[in-house]
């Protein structure tokens, strides 16, 4: 038991993650662009958004202009209140409590001694205020946060809104279609019917009506005061996520493509998509007779002053995912991804211009392809673009051919010289150019694959790789090729860089792959600690300098060929889909929502990083997500046959489950962990191997 407590503080000493200066940043959108969760307007001019990895943007006029504000931690941030003297609270993840006195210029953590995650938070005061907390519960101060008192309810599910009018009367809306009222501050409780069993998101009152949101498209209105409800039709089956009582007969709700407005006090509504994008609204705000703040995906903001017009504040290329970037020097790149357009920058990513194309709007570009300065390739998914002025104009390559794409997207472009050059699709086809790109003969068609990675040697010697753990080889320069009988058969393919024709790595969804024979035999890379892993895209700069980048931001770089790898800091919470690097410092990635990252360091910031895993060692990776609700995902590696055996202790060192006591084989495993019925808190998952030796992480549940 000695041995399993000091293993406990080593595990709570690496949780107290220090974060140093990003060694990645944001280029577009600017100030930054992660996921806001909630908006709020207060005082004379100000306003304040909150959101992913603790991103605070802060405006002090009216909306225009917004700055990004330190809040020292990188806690979702689900919730923020301030009241017209500039008082208020932000509240997140991992019982995060954040306090600022001078309008959300700074903010100063707050502990109100309890766990778990806080979603929702309302002041009413510069002394009162209620934190809805993810087991149901209320934390309400009447001393501006000096002191905390904890409130059971009548329902454990979680709290997503709270509501006051700051004379005794609050409201609860919960997980389950769950809507609390007390009428004495918090003391005692009662459930209200409201029909459904569906997660609410927020709920408001004005006077005694009230309006309640929530998951599929659900309406709640009441008109006394919340005693009773109706559900009313909504024109959406999506979730919503906000609603604003603007004068008690004129309603706005927020809705992932759209607002829903209704004019006759909440009785019907009607759907609007004024913000020409798909950009996911999660939060309103309101200046009464002024004007209106949305915020949402990819950390833009919208505001109107007539709620049908609205323009954007925070500037931006147009929303969708860039699947791909390409730079040609430090200065000049281009990007390109679902919106049809490709965009080009001659001052290392600080502005982004449209080029010019003759492409249908609704094109989706995978990857981007120079072979000099000034010719270059776009593929999408059903043609070929090429440029020859260097990204000025570009043209449709494939309108003359005989054989069609069959809507396939193109994956991987490869040159060797200005002549020869070769592209793979998703629907198992393999064209080849000899005239630098003018004319394109299809060489390969195995319509029930998806090619994603093609290299060549030189004219004759080239390998493809792609799903089902396809390897391709040619020595005849694409004219016939030969399926290499590989190990991996099941494995899917997403990247390829070949060192040579025998040296191949692959980025595999959520394992790396290398390959020495030519890609008859894989070998698993052990991999650095993760949230998790499903990997997209892998580049290499030489022999040994190289980088893979998938979802929840994930890019991790190799100085040695592959061996091993170190996770870098990226600030970001959504999906990475291309690295590009000029030379060992200089990149860019580029991700969902237009998101484009900057780096001049390697990626490297010193600090933050998660240092490589050698493929001898035993590895529990940290578990995902990370505060947990009530599942969550554990992963662990074996570099060899061996008894294993998984454990859940609480804080006391008391064991609460046995989730594997059993022999497994060499590779990387994964199973759920269900901690429904356990109260919020941390906990221990022990890994042992072997006979005796052991390691362990921390379990935060909300």
């Amino acid at each position: 038991m000695k041995h399993f407590f000091t293993l406990v503080t080593f595990v709570l000493l690496i949780s107290s993650h220090h974060y140093g200066q990003e060694a990645w940043h944001w280029q577009n959108p600017k100030p930054e662009g992660n996921t806001l969760k909630d908006i709020v307007i207060f005082g004379s001019s100000h306003a304040v958004a909150v959101g992913y990895l603790g991103l605070i943007l802060r405006s002090a006029d009216n909306g225009e202009t917004w700055t990004k504000i330190s809040s020292g931690t990188k806690a979702t941030l689900y919730s923020v209140s301030i009241n017209s003297s500039g008082t208020g609270w932000i509240v997140g993840s991992g019982g995060t409590v954040l306090k600022t006195i001078d309008n959300g210029l700074t903010w100063t953590p707050q502990s109100t001694g309890n766990t778990g995650s806080y979603y929702s938070v309302v002041t009413t005061n510069d002394m009162k205020c209620y934190i809805g907390v993810s087991n149901g519960r209320l934390i309400k101060t009447a001393d501006g946060g000096s002191t905390w008192e904890l409130t059971t309810t009548q329902s454990t599910k979680y709290v997503r809104s709270v509501s006051t009018d700051g004379l005794g009367s609050i409201y609860l809306a919960q997980d389950g279609g769950i809507i609390q009222k007390s009428t004495d501050d918090g003391i005692t409780w009662t459930i209200r019917t409201t029909g459904i069993t569906k997660a609410l998101s927020k709920i408001t009152f004005a006077g005694n009506l009230g309006i309640a949101v929530g998951a599929e498209g659900k309406i709640l209105r009441s008109t006394d005061a919340g005693d009773t409800w109706t559900l009313i039709p909504a024109p959406t089956t999506h979730d919503l996520t906000d609603v604003i009582n603007i004068d008690g007969n004129h309603i706005l709700i927020s809705v992932i493509d759209g607002l829903l407005y209704s004019s006759d006090g909440g009785l019907s509504f009607t759907l609007s998509e004024p913000f020409g994008d798909y950009s996911g609204k999660t939060a309103l705000a309101m200046k009464p007779n002024a004007y209106y703040l949305c915020a949402g995906y990819s950390g833009w903001i919208h505001k109107s002053t007539n709620i049908t017009e609205w323009v954007t504040c925070i500037d931006g290329l147009k929303l969708g995912g860039l699947y791909t970037i390409w730079f040609n020097d430090p200065n000049t790149g281009f990007t390109a991804g679902s919106n049809g357009i490709i965009y080009k920058t001659i001052d290392a990513g600080n502005t982004w211009t449209e080029t010019e194309t003759d492409r249908p709007t609704h094109r989706y570009f995978y990857t981007l392809y120079f072979f000099n300065p000034s010719v270059g390739f776009a593929g999408s998914n059903a043609e070929l673009f090429r440029t020859t002025d260097g990204g000025g104009m570009w043209r449709n390559v494939l309108t003359d051919i005989t054989t069609p794409l069959f809507s396939g997207g193109i994956e991987s472009i490869y040159f060797v010289d200005i002549n020869y050059g070769w592209f793979v699709t998703n629907m198992g086809q393999i064209w080849k150019t000899i005239d630098g790109g003018v004319t394109w003969s299809l060489c390969f068609n195995e319509a029930d694959n998806d090619l994603t990675g093609v290299w060549f040697a030189d004219h004759l010697y080239g390998v493809v790789t792609g799903g089902k753990g396809t390897v391709l080889r040619t020595s005849n320069g694409g004219a016939t090729w030969t399926l290499v009988n590989s190990n991996v058969s099941t494995e899917h393919f997403y990247a390829m860089h070949a060192f040579d024709l025998q040296n191949l790595i692959v980025a595999a969804g959520e394992k790396v792959f290398r390959s020495a024979d030519g890609g008859v035999t894989w070998t698993d890379v052990a991999l650095p600690p993760s949230s998790y892993y499903n990997f997209y895209n892998i580049m290499f700069i030489n022999k040994n300098i190289g980088w893979v980048n998938g979802q929840w931001g994930m890019i991790m770089k190799t100085t040695d060929g592959g061996a091993t790898w170190v996770a870098q800091t990226t600030n970001f919470m959504e999906t990475v889909y291309s690295v590009y690097f000029v030379d060992e410092n200089n990149g860019w990635a580029s991700g969902n929502y237009a998101s484009i990252l900057h780096t001049t360091s390697g990626g490297i910031s010193g600090t933050g990083e998660i240092p490589p895993v050698t493929a001898s060692g035993f590895q529990l990776n940290q578990n995902y997500p990370n505060p947990f609700d009530n599942t969550t995902t554990l992963t662990y590696s074996l570099p060899r046959s061996s008894p294993v055996k998984i454990e859940i202790y609480n804080i006391l060192g008391s064991k609460i489950r046995t989730l594997i006591d059993k022999f497994e084989e060499p590779g990387r495993h994964q199973l759920k962990f269900d901690g429904t019925g356990l109260t919020a808190g941390i906990y221990i998952c022990r890994f042992t191997w072997g006979t005796s030796a052991s390691t362990a992480i921390r379990l935060l549940k909300n």
